[in-house]
């Protein structure tokens, strides 16, 4: 029988790339009806992140957002707005990784959507915070994976998969920047 301790929650997923949707997807797989808000015209980003790619979705996409429904609005209309408000109402969980100060700015920031629900929990899933030496998202998006991979490869991976990752550095390195693992 499956471990499911969230069954009959809801959760509302106005999250992109991969940090907010892999946090709800597993909620999701934990039992949770999840619902997706994407872009009517090109949807969530990582659905186009690859290779690899599956029947022709992104692989990194199918992932992060297995065990979900998707819903396409647009939060730049207020119809659209309206409808995510609206399923704030019966959520238990509302997570958004908007830039910071947009979910205010567009009527989906924390006090809008909790007057819609007392239950309600908003979670705004942040790597990085809104002042001092991280909330530059550029200088240290592109910074933090290198000092990740180059400490976190030696300290915790078995001799064969720092090997592998000593490699892929190699190759990364001839090929300006660019490796494919060949895993999924």
């Amino acid at each position: 029988m499956p471990f499911l301790p969230l069954t009959g929650m809801k959760v509302v997923d106005v999250t992109t790339s991969i940090a907010g949707p892999y946090c709800a997807e597993i909620l999701a797989a934990l039992g949770a009806e999840v619902v997706k808000v994407e872009r009517p015209d090109t949807g969530d980003d990582g659905r186009a992140w690859g290779p690899p790619f599956w029947n022709g979705e992104s692989a990194m996409f199918l992932s992060v957002n297995a065990g979900k429904r998707s819903l396409a609005v647009s939060l730049a209309d207020e119809r659209g707005r309206a409808v995510v408000l609206r399923l704030a109402e019966q959520a238990d969980v509302f997570l958004q990784s908007l830039r910071p100060g947009l979910a205010d700015r567009i009527g989906l920031g924390p006090g809008r959507v909790r007057a819609r629900s007392r239950r309600l929990t908003f979670v705004p899933p942040r790597q990085w915070s809104k002042k001092g030496q991280s909330s530059d998202h550029d200088r240290q998006g592109n910074q933090m994976p290198g000092k990740i991979t180059r400490r976190s490869a030696h300290q915790v991976l078995p001799r064969g998969q720092r090997a592998r990752c000593a490699q892929l550095r190699r190759k990364s390195a001839e090929n300006d920047g660019c490796a494919n693992s060949g895993m999924l």
